[in-house]
């Protein structure tokens, strides 16, 4: 199957983020499964990740390669900024006092102050970090408290 342009700027855009994780040994694949008893074409997509295997589908290559990195992404501290990492304008998830990939315990209190680094794809080919110099409006700011 040959991808659109588009789709595939999004499938790259979807590994180079992956591979920045920390995660290797990226695996895009097509199968069959069924459902209602017809057979419906699925992606997925796998990564190596800490020694484990990581995989998001979707019934296009770039919605599961997009899956993948935001399960990789979800509740990640931006290794620039320090900030809870956030890849839309929704906000971001953060897990309770959770163990960082480093070993570091990253606390409720410490997310809350951390705010967000909202992540954007840039040209429709990379994603960039919100703490960077130039990004939109929303970016990079603070939570809003639960309440």
């Amino acid at each position: 199957m040959t991808l659109l342009p588009d789709e595939a700027r999004r499938v790259l855009a979807a590994i180079d983020l992956t591979e920045r994780t920390g995660a290797h040994q990226f695996a895009l694949g097509y199968g069959h499964t069924r459902v209602a008893g017809k057979p419906i074409g699925t992606w997925t997509a796998s990564a190596v990740y800490r020694g484990g295997t990581i995989s998001a589908s979707a019934y296009s290559p770039h919605d599961a390669a997009e899956r993948l990195a935001i399960r990789l992404l979800t509740g990640a501290k931006c290794a620039d900024c320090s900030s809870l990492v956030a890849l839309s304008s929704d906000g971001a998830v953060a897990y309770p006092d959770a163990e960082m990939a480093d070993g570091t315990l990253w606390t409720h209190e410490e997310q809350l102050r951390a705010g967000f680094c909202r992540w954007y794809l840039a040209n429709g080919r990379t994603w960039t970090r919100g703490c960077e110099e130039e990004h939109p409006d929303d970016a990079h700011h603070s939570p809003t408290p639960p309440g």
